[in-house]
Protein backbone atom coordinates (compact mmCIF):
# COMPACT_ATOMS: atom_id res chain seq x y z
CA UNK A 1 0.00 0.00 0.00
CA UNK A 2 1.54 3.21 -0.91
CA UNK A 3 0.26 5.59 1.39
CA UNK A 4 2.52 8.70 -0.23
CA UNK A 5 -0.35 8.70 -2.97
CA UNK A 6 -2.96 9.28 -0.50
CA UNK A 7 -2.80 12.63 1.50
CA UNK A 8 -5.93 12.17 4.00
CA UNK A 9 -4.65 8.52 4.63
CA UNK A 10 -0.61 9.81 5.11
CA UNK A 11 -2.09 12.18 7.65
CA UNK A 12 -3.90 9.83 9.68
CA UNK A 13 -1.46 7.51 9.48
CA UNK A 14 1.72 10.10 11.02
CA UNK A 15 -0.91 10.97 13.87
CA UNK A 16 -1.63 7.14 14.82
CA UNK A 17 2.15 6.36 14.86
CA UNK A 18 2.89 9.24 17.11
CA UNK A 19 0.32 9.03 19.44
CA UNK A 20 1.54 4.86 19.35
CA UNK A 21 5.08 6.21 20.58
CA UNK A 22 3.77 8.46 23.16
CA UNK A 23 1.88 5.54 24.61
CA UNK A 24 4.77 3.08 24.20
CA UNK A 25 7.13 5.33 26.75
CA UNK A 26 4.07 5.49 29.59
CA UNK A 27 3.25 1.73 29.24
CA UNK A 28 4.51 -0.96 27.14
CA UNK A 29 1.80 -3.11 26.82
CA UNK A 30 -1.00 -0.71 26.42
CA UNK A 31 0.94 1.20 23.38
CA UNK A 32 1.17 -2.24 21.54
CA UNK A 33 -2.42 -2.57 21.59
CA UNK A 34 -2.98 1.03 20.72
CA UNK A 35 -0.29 0.65 17.74
CA UNK A 36 -1.77 -2.54 16.64
CA UNK A 37 -5.33 -1.45 16.35
CA UNK A 38 -4.14 2.07 15.22
CA UNK A 39 -2.30 0.06 12.24
CA UNK A 40 -5.32 -2.15 11.72
CA UNK A 41 -7.19 0.95 10.79
CA UNK A 42 -4.74 2.38 8.36
CA UNK A 43 -4.69 -1.13 6.36
CA UNK A 44 -8.62 -0.87 6.22
CA UNK A 45 -8.82 3.05 5.22
CA UNK A 46 -5.96 1.84 2.59
CA UNK A 47 -8.15 -0.70 1.44
CA UNK A 48 -11.29 1.72 1.00
CA UNK A 49 -8.76 4.01 -1.05
CA UNK A 50 -7.99 0.85 -3.29
CA UNK A 51 -11.41 -0.22 -4.14
CA UNK A 52 -12.34 3.29 -4.66
CA UNK A 53 -9.63 3.32 -7.49
CA UNK A 54 -10.50 -0.14 -8.86
CA UNK A 55 -14.38 1.23 -8.91
CA UNK A 56 -12.81 4.14 -11.49
CA UNK A 57 -11.04 1.83 -13.44
CA UNK A 58 -14.03 -0.41 -14.07
CA UNK A 59 -14.36 -0.54 -17.55
CA UNK A 60 -18.25 -0.71 -17.57
CA UNK A 61 -18.10 2.66 -15.24
CA UNK A 62 -15.77 4.09 -17.86
CA UNK A 63 -18.36 3.07 -21.08
CA UNK A 64 -21.03 4.23 -19.80
CA UNK A 65 -19.71 7.60 -20.25
CA UNK A 66 -20.54 6.48 -24.27
CA UNK A 67 -23.68 7.18 -25.44
CA UNK A 68 -23.58 4.33 -27.73
CA UNK A 69 -22.78 1.44 -25.34
CA UNK A 70 -25.30 2.79 -22.85
CA UNK A 71 -27.89 2.26 -25.88
CA UNK A 72 -26.99 -0.91 -25.75
CA UNK A 73 -27.71 -1.44 -22.23
CA UNK A 74 -31.06 -0.26 -22.55
CA UNK A 75 -31.43 -2.39 -25.67
CA UNK A 76 -30.57 -5.40 -23.26
CA UNK A 77 -32.85 -4.82 -20.63
CA UNK A 78 -35.68 -4.40 -23.01
CA UNK A 79 -35.11 -7.57 -24.78
CA UNK A 80 -34.67 -9.61 -21.83
CA UNK A 81 -37.66 -7.85 -19.53
CA UNK A 82 -39.95 -10.88 -20.95
CA UNK A 83 -37.53 -13.26 -19.01
CA UNK A 84 -37.60 -14.56 -23.04
CA UNK A 85 -34.11 -14.05 -25.37
CA UNK A 86 -35.03 -14.16 -28.97
CA UNK A 87 -33.48 -14.81 -32.52
CA UNK A 88 -36.36 -12.04 -34.05
CA UNK A 89 -35.64 -9.46 -31.15
CA UNK A 90 -31.76 -10.04 -31.60
CA UNK A 91 -32.31 -9.39 -35.48
CA UNK A 92 -33.98 -6.41 -34.34
CA UNK A 93 -31.34 -5.17 -32.30
CA UNK A 94 -28.75 -5.98 -34.85
CA UNK A 95 -31.29 -3.40 -37.24
CA UNK A 96 -30.06 -0.79 -34.31
CA UNK A 97 -26.29 -1.54 -34.01
CA UNK A 98 -26.05 -0.82 -38.01
CA UNK A 99 -28.16 2.43 -36.72
CA UNK A 100 -25.67 4.07 -34.52
CA UNK A 101 -22.08 2.24 -35.36
CA UNK A 102 -20.96 3.04 -38.96
CA UNK A 103 -18.23 0.39 -40.56
CA UNK A 104 -18.72 -2.95 -40.23
CA UNK A 105 -15.77 -3.48 -37.70
CA UNK A 106 -17.62 -1.07 -35.38
CA UNK A 107 -20.96 -3.10 -35.58
CA UNK A 108 -18.95 -6.38 -34.71
CA UNK A 109 -17.57 -5.28 -32.00
CA UNK A 110 -20.95 -3.49 -30.47
CA UNK A 111 -22.86 -6.75 -31.57
CA UNK A 112 -20.05 -8.83 -29.07
CA UNK A 113 -20.32 -6.13 -26.61
CA UNK A 114 -24.48 -6.50 -26.87
CA UNK A 115 -23.99 -9.89 -25.83
CA UNK A 116 -21.62 -9.54 -22.91
CA UNK A 117 -24.14 -7.39 -21.42
CA UNK A 118 -26.86 -9.34 -22.35
CA UNK A 119 -25.16 -12.42 -20.39
CA UNK A 120 -24.66 -10.60 -17.67
CA UNK A 121 -27.98 -8.66 -17.72
CA UNK A 122 -28.77 -9.18 -13.98
CA UNK A 123 -25.85 -6.48 -13.05
CA UNK A 124 -27.33 -4.17 -15.66
CA UNK A 125 -30.49 -4.31 -13.90
CA UNK A 126 -29.27 -3.21 -11.40
CA UNK A 127 -27.81 0.55 -12.45
CA UNK A 128 -29.74 3.48 -12.00
CA UNK A 129 -31.69 4.10 -15.26
CA UNK A 130 -31.00 7.69 -14.96
CA UNK A 131 -27.02 7.29 -14.88
CA UNK A 132 -27.27 5.10 -18.12
CA UNK A 133 -30.03 7.86 -20.11
CA UNK A 134 -27.75 10.76 -18.62
CA UNK A 135 -24.81 10.38 -21.71
CA UNK A 136 -27.74 9.85 -24.25
CA UNK A 137 -29.62 13.22 -22.87
CA UNK A 138 -26.54 15.01 -23.25
CA UNK A 139 -25.59 13.73 -26.67
CA UNK A 140 -29.03 14.06 -28.16
CA UNK A 141 -29.79 17.21 -26.02
CA UNK A 142 -29.91 19.78 -29.18
CA UNK A 143 -31.36 17.86 -31.97
CA UNK A 144 -34.96 18.82 -31.80
CA UNK A 145 -38.05 17.78 -34.38
CA UNK A 146 -41.97 18.48 -33.85
CA UNK A 147 -43.22 17.48 -30.35
CA UNK A 148 -40.08 15.94 -28.53
CA UNK A 149 -36.52 15.35 -29.50
CA UNK A 150 -35.95 13.41 -32.84
CA UNK A 151 -33.10 10.98 -31.70
CA UNK A 152 -34.82 9.90 -28.44
CA UNK A 153 -37.50 9.45 -30.61
CA UNK A 154 -36.35 7.05 -33.06
CA UNK A 155 -34.68 5.12 -29.99
CA UNK A 156 -37.62 4.89 -28.38
CA UNK A 157 -38.87 2.86 -31.94
CA UNK A 158 -36.23 1.08 -31.56
CA UNK A 159 -37.08 -0.65 -28.41
CA UNK A 160 -40.24 -0.87 -28.98
CA UNK A 161 -39.44 -3.01 -32.09
CA UNK A 162 -37.01 -5.31 -29.95
CA UNK A 163 -40.34 -5.38 -27.50
CA UNK A 164 -42.60 -6.19 -30.53
CA UNK A 165 -40.32 -8.23 -32.51
CA UNK A 166 -42.71 -11.57 -31.09
CA UNK A 167 -45.74 -10.11 -31.55
CA UNK A 168 -46.59 -9.96 -28.22
CA UNK A 169 -45.99 -7.12 -26.15
CA UNK A 170 -45.51 -7.85 -22.29
CA UNK A 171 -47.10 -5.65 -19.86
CA UNK A 172 -46.93 -7.92 -16.45
CA UNK A 173 -43.47 -7.78 -13.58
CA UNK A 174 -41.83 -5.58 -12.47
CA UNK A 175 -39.25 -5.62 -15.17
CA UNK A 176 -41.90 -6.26 -18.08
CA UNK A 177 -41.13 -4.84 -21.14
CA UNK A 178 -43.39 -2.07 -21.26
CA UNK A 179 -42.46 -0.72 -17.51
CA UNK A 180 -38.90 -0.58 -18.61
CA UNK A 181 -39.55 1.41 -21.73
CA UNK A 182 -41.80 3.77 -19.52
CA UNK A 183 -39.10 4.38 -17.46
CA UNK A 184 -36.72 5.00 -20.03
CA UNK A 185 -39.22 7.47 -21.66
CA UNK A 186 -39.13 9.53 -18.16
CA UNK A 187 -35.57 9.02 -18.23
CA UNK A 188 -34.90 10.31 -21.40
CA UNK A 189 -37.28 13.38 -20.65
CA UNK A 190 -39.66 12.93 -23.33
CA UNK A 191 -42.97 14.03 -21.84
CA UNK A 192 -46.23 11.90 -22.09
CA UNK A 193 -47.92 13.14 -24.89
CA UNK A 194 -44.73 12.82 -27.25
CA UNK A 195 -44.69 9.11 -26.00
CA UNK A 196 -47.97 8.51 -26.77
CA UNK A 197 -47.39 10.08 -30.23
CA UNK A 198 -44.08 8.08 -30.71
CA UNK A 199 -45.98 4.67 -29.45
CA UNK A 200 -49.15 5.75 -31.82
CA UNK A 201 -46.98 6.35 -35.04
CA UNK A 202 -45.27 3.23 -33.95
CA UNK A 203 -48.44 1.02 -34.03
CA UNK A 204 -49.55 1.97 -37.25
CA UNK A 205 -46.07 1.53 -38.98
CA UNK A 206 -46.36 -2.30 -37.48
CA UNK A 207 -49.49 -2.68 -38.21
CA UNK A 208 -48.74 -1.75 -42.05
CA UNK A 209 -45.22 -3.74 -41.44
CA UNK A 210 -47.49 -6.86 -40.93
CA UNK A 211 -49.88 -6.50 -43.83
CA UNK A 212 -46.87 -6.85 -45.89
CA UNK A 213 -46.05 -10.31 -44.55
CA UNK A 214 -46.92 -12.80 -47.56
CA UNK A 215 -50.34 -14.28 -46.39
CA UNK A 216 -49.12 -17.61 -47.82
CA UNK A 217 -46.23 -18.07 -44.83
CA UNK A 218 -49.77 -17.35 -42.75
CA UNK A 219 -51.17 -20.44 -44.33
CA UNK A 220 -47.80 -22.60 -43.62
CA UNK A 221 -48.21 -21.72 -40.18
CA UNK A 222 -51.95 -22.54 -40.06
CA UNK A 223 -51.32 -26.24 -41.40
CA UNK A 224 -48.51 -26.80 -38.68
CA UNK A 225 -51.45 -25.62 -36.29
CA UNK A 226 -53.63 -28.40 -37.57
CA UNK A 227 -50.94 -31.13 -37.93
CA UNK A 228 -49.42 -30.03 -34.41
CA UNK A 229 -52.72 -30.29 -32.57
CA UNK A 230 -52.99 -34.48 -31.91
CA UNK A 231 -49.09 -34.37 -31.06
CA UNK A 232 -48.80 -36.71 -34.19
CA UNK A 233 -46.95 -36.11 -37.55
CA UNK A 234 -47.89 -38.87 -40.22
CA UNK A 235 -46.96 -39.29 -43.64
CA UNK A 236 -49.98 -39.07 -44.89
CA UNK A 237 -51.08 -35.43 -43.22
CA UNK A 238 -47.50 -34.08 -44.78
CA UNK A 239 -48.47 -35.79 -48.37
CA UNK A 240 -51.76 -33.46 -47.85
CA UNK A 241 -49.85 -30.47 -46.90
CA UNK A 242 -47.11 -31.20 -49.77
CA UNK A 243 -50.97 -30.88 -52.00
CA UNK A 244 -51.92 -27.87 -50.81
CA UNK A 245 -48.77 -25.99 -50.50
CA UNK A 246 -48.70 -27.00 -54.85
CA UNK A 247 -52.00 -24.51 -54.73
CA UNK A 248 -50.70 -22.03 -53.44
CA UNK A 249 -47.02 -22.30 -54.46
CA UNK A 250 -47.18 -21.84 -58.44
CA UNK A 251 -43.63 -23.06 -59.15
CA UNK A 252 -41.64 -25.50 -58.29
CA UNK A 253 -38.62 -23.80 -56.94
CA UNK A 254 -41.49 -21.65 -54.51
CA UNK A 255 -42.99 -25.03 -53.39
CA UNK A 256 -39.66 -26.19 -52.49
CA UNK A 257 -38.56 -23.40 -50.54
CA UNK A 258 -42.65 -23.32 -49.07
CA UNK A 259 -42.04 -26.72 -47.78
CA UNK A 260 -38.41 -26.31 -46.05
CA UNK A 261 -40.46 -23.45 -44.60
CA UNK A 262 -43.41 -25.26 -43.09
CA UNK A 263 -40.61 -28.15 -42.08
CA UNK A 264 -39.60 -25.47 -39.61
CA UNK A 265 -42.35 -24.18 -38.31
CA UNK A 266 -43.28 -27.85 -37.88
CA UNK A 267 -40.26 -28.42 -35.77
CA UNK A 268 -40.51 -24.81 -33.62
CA UNK A 269 -42.11 -25.57 -30.33
CA UNK A 270 -42.53 -21.64 -29.63
CA UNK A 271 -46.04 -20.34 -29.49
CA UNK A 272 -48.10 -19.00 -32.53
CA UNK A 273 -50.26 -16.07 -32.24
CA UNK A 274 -53.22 -17.02 -34.29
CA UNK A 275 -54.79 -13.63 -34.11
CA UNK A 276 -52.20 -12.26 -36.08
CA UNK A 277 -51.50 -14.99 -38.39
CA UNK A 278 -55.61 -14.60 -39.17
CA UNK A 279 -55.20 -11.18 -39.68
CA UNK A 280 -52.75 -11.18 -42.30
CA UNK A 281 -55.27 -13.86 -43.87
CA UNK A 282 -57.98 -11.61 -43.79
CA UNK A 283 -56.49 -9.00 -45.06
CA UNK A 284 -55.70 -10.97 -48.37
CA UNK A 285 -58.57 -13.03 -48.46
CA UNK A 286 -62.54 -13.01 -49.30
CA UNK A 287 -64.99 -15.39 -47.66
CA UNK A 288 -64.83 -17.63 -50.51
CA UNK A 289 -60.77 -18.18 -50.03
CA UNK A 290 -60.97 -18.39 -46.51
CA UNK A 291 -63.50 -21.26 -47.14
CA UNK A 292 -61.51 -23.03 -49.12
CA UNK A 293 -58.72 -22.71 -47.26
CA UNK A 294 -60.51 -24.07 -44.01
CA UNK A 295 -61.08 -26.84 -46.19
CA UNK A 296 -57.40 -27.72 -46.76
CA UNK A 297 -57.19 -27.44 -43.34
CA UNK A 298 -60.01 -29.92 -42.36
CA UNK A 299 -58.23 -32.20 -45.53
CA UNK A 300 -55.05 -32.01 -43.08
CA UNK A 301 -56.82 -33.16 -39.96
CA UNK A 302 -58.89 -35.88 -42.26
CA UNK A 303 -55.90 -37.23 -44.18
CA UNK A 304 -55.52 -40.46 -41.46
CA UNK A 305 -59.53 -40.41 -41.69
CA UNK A 306 -59.84 -40.14 -38.13
CA UNK A 307 -61.17 -36.19 -36.82
CA UNK A 308 -58.92 -35.82 -33.49
CA UNK A 309 -60.90 -33.19 -31.04
CA UNK A 310 -57.92 -31.63 -30.84
CA UNK A 311 -57.73 -30.98 -34.19
CA UNK A 312 -60.99 -29.67 -34.20
CA UNK A 313 -60.63 -26.92 -31.53
CA UNK A 314 -57.86 -25.89 -33.01
CA UNK A 315 -59.70 -25.77 -35.91
CA UNK A 316 -62.99 -24.05 -34.85
CA UNK A 317 -60.45 -21.47 -33.05
CA UNK A 318 -58.77 -20.33 -36.58
CA UNK A 319 -62.63 -20.40 -38.18
CA UNK A 320 -63.13 -17.72 -35.52
CA UNK A 321 -60.27 -15.83 -35.53
CA UNK A 322 -61.05 -15.89 -39.73
CA UNK A 323 -64.35 -14.16 -38.75
CA UNK A 324 -66.42 -17.19 -40.13
CA UNK A 325 -69.51 -17.44 -38.21
CA UNK A 326 -70.94 -20.81 -37.04
CA UNK A 327 -73.83 -20.97 -39.56
CA UNK A 328 -70.96 -20.42 -42.36
CA UNK A 329 -68.59 -22.79 -40.86
CA UNK A 330 -71.13 -25.62 -41.08
CA UNK A 331 -71.92 -24.59 -44.77
CA UNK A 332 -67.97 -25.20 -45.21
CA UNK A 333 -67.93 -28.27 -43.40
CA UNK A 334 -70.37 -30.31 -45.50
CA UNK A 335 -69.12 -28.54 -48.92
CA UNK A 336 -65.53 -30.45 -47.54
CA UNK A 337 -67.29 -33.70 -46.33
CA UNK A 338 -69.16 -34.03 -49.70
CA UNK A 339 -65.74 -33.55 -51.39
CA UNK A 340 -64.16 -35.67 -49.37
CA UNK A 341 -66.14 -39.12 -49.50
CA UNK A 342 -65.51 -38.63 -52.88
CA UNK A 343 -61.93 -39.23 -52.96
CA UNK A 344 -61.36 -35.15 -53.64
CA UNK A 345 -58.54 -34.56 -51.05
CA UNK A 346 -57.12 -37.61 -51.31
CA UNK A 347 -53.58 -37.43 -51.95
CA UNK A 348 -53.28 -40.73 -53.92
CA UNK A 349 -55.42 -39.35 -56.05
CA UNK A 350 -54.38 -35.94 -56.29
CA UNK A 351 -53.04 -36.35 -60.19
CA UNK A 352 -56.13 -38.28 -61.50
CA UNK A 353 -58.10 -35.92 -60.85
CA UNK A 354 -56.34 -32.91 -61.74
CA UNK A 355 -55.86 -35.09 -65.19
CA UNK A 356 -59.98 -35.34 -64.72
CA UNK A 357 -60.35 -31.91 -64.22
CA UNK A 358 -58.05 -30.61 -67.07
CA UNK A 359 -59.88 -33.23 -69.73
CA UNK A 360 -63.29 -31.67 -68.70
CA UNK A 361 -62.18 -28.44 -68.94
CA UNK A 362 -61.12 -29.35 -72.73
CA UNK A 363 -64.18 -30.86 -73.27
CA UNK A 364 -66.85 -28.20 -72.53
CA UNK A 365 -67.09 -26.85 -75.66
CA UNK A 366 -67.78 -30.45 -77.25
CA UNK A 367 -71.34 -30.53 -75.60
CA UNK A 368 -70.43 -32.17 -72.68
CA UNK A 369 -72.75 -30.27 -69.71
CA UNK A 370 -71.71 -29.16 -66.66
CA UNK A 371 -74.73 -31.15 -64.80
CA UNK A 372 -73.56 -34.42 -66.20
CA UNK A 373 -70.34 -33.90 -64.76
CA UNK A 374 -71.98 -33.01 -61.35
CA UNK A 375 -73.98 -36.67 -61.85
CA UNK A 376 -71.22 -38.36 -62.55
CA UNK A 377 -69.12 -37.77 -59.80
CA UNK A 378 -70.94 -36.24 -56.97
CA UNK A 379 -72.48 -37.96 -54.32
CA UNK A 380 -76.15 -37.41 -53.21
CA UNK A 381 -76.96 -34.72 -50.95
CA UNK A 382 -79.75 -34.74 -48.55
CA UNK A 383 -82.31 -31.74 -48.40
CA UNK A 384 -80.87 -30.20 -44.76
CA UNK A 385 -77.37 -30.81 -46.25
CA UNK A 386 -78.64 -29.03 -49.14
CA UNK A 387 -80.05 -25.95 -46.92
CA UNK A 388 -77.01 -26.23 -44.98
CA UNK A 389 -74.84 -25.49 -47.33
CA UNK A 390 -76.66 -22.61 -49.21
CA UNK A 391 -76.39 -21.84 -45.73
CA UNK A 392 -80.24 -20.98 -44.81
CA UNK A 393 -82.83 -22.58 -42.59
CA UNK A 394 -85.30 -25.47 -43.85
CA UNK A 395 -87.75 -22.56 -42.99
CA UNK A 396 -86.59 -19.85 -45.19
CA UNK A 397 -88.75 -17.89 -47.70
CA UNK A 398 -87.75 -18.83 -51.64
CA UNK A 399 -86.65 -15.53 -52.30
CA UNK A 400 -84.31 -16.04 -49.00
CA UNK A 401 -83.11 -19.06 -51.21
CA UNK A 402 -82.50 -17.46 -54.17
CA UNK A 403 -80.67 -14.98 -52.46
CA UNK A 404 -78.31 -17.05 -50.42
CA UNK A 405 -77.53 -19.14 -53.98
CA UNK A 406 -76.66 -16.13 -55.99
CA UNK A 407 -74.30 -14.78 -53.15
CA UNK A 408 -72.59 -18.32 -53.15
CA UNK A 409 -72.14 -18.50 -56.53
CA UNK A 410 -70.79 -15.02 -57.04
CA UNK A 411 -68.37 -15.57 -53.96
CA UNK A 412 -66.61 -19.42 -55.49
CA UNK A 413 -66.95 -18.60 -59.48
CA UNK A 414 -64.11 -19.78 -60.67
CA UNK A 415 -62.43 -17.12 -62.25
CA UNK A 416 -62.07 -15.14 -58.90
CA UNK A 417 -59.62 -17.79 -58.40
CA UNK A 418 -57.68 -17.06 -61.66
CA UNK A 419 -54.38 -15.53 -59.90
CA UNK A 420 -54.24 -18.38 -57.45
CA UNK A 421 -53.52 -20.96 -60.05
CA UNK A 422 -55.02 -23.97 -61.66
CA UNK A 423 -55.45 -26.21 -58.80
CA UNK A 424 -57.07 -23.36 -56.90
CA UNK A 425 -59.60 -22.66 -59.66
CA UNK A 426 -60.16 -26.64 -59.92
CA UNK A 427 -61.12 -26.71 -56.29
CA UNK A 428 -63.24 -23.97 -56.16
CA UNK A 429 -65.06 -25.35 -59.92
CA UNK A 430 -65.30 -28.95 -57.21
CA UNK A 431 -66.94 -26.70 -54.57
CA UNK A 432 -69.33 -24.56 -57.25
CA UNK A 433 -70.61 -28.06 -58.08
CA UNK A 434 -71.69 -28.92 -54.60
CA UNK A 435 -73.36 -25.31 -54.30
CA UNK A 436 -75.38 -25.95 -57.73
CA UNK A 437 -76.48 -29.76 -56.49
CA UNK A 438 -77.58 -28.40 -52.92
CA UNK A 439 -79.52 -25.64 -55.32
CA UNK A 440 -81.40 -28.48 -57.64
CA UNK A 441 -82.04 -29.92 -54.42
CA UNK A 442 -84.09 -27.74 -52.40
CA UNK A 443 -85.47 -26.75 -55.64
CA UNK A 444 -86.97 -29.89 -56.47
CA UNK A 445 -88.07 -30.12 -52.57
CA UNK A 446 -89.76 -26.72 -52.82
CA UNK A 447 -91.20 -27.43 -56.53
CA UNK A 448 -89.60 -24.13 -57.23
CA UNK A 449 -88.93 -23.41 -60.63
Amino acid sequence: MDIDHKPGCSAIAILIIFVGILFTFLNIELGFFIFAGLAFLIISFGDDDENKDEDKKDPDHENLSDYRFCILVLLARVMSADGRQMKCELDVVKSAIREYYVTGKEQEAALKQFQSILNDIDKYKKYNLSEICRPINDHFKDNYFGYDNFDKSRLIEKLLEVAYADSNFAKEGLFSEESEIQIIVNCLGISSYGYEKILNFFKIKYEQEETKMNYKDSILHLLAEVMKADEKQIKCELDRVKATIRRYYLTEEEQKNALKQFQSILNDKKKSYLNKICRIVNLQFDYAAKSELIMELLAVAYADDHFDTTEETIIQKIVKNLNITSQEYKSIYILFMNKYKQGEYKYENYNEYNKNWENENKNKDSGKSKSNSNRSRSGSISVSEAYDILGVEGNASDAEIKKAYRVLAMMYHPDKFSSLGDEAIRQATESMKQINMAWDVVKEARGMR
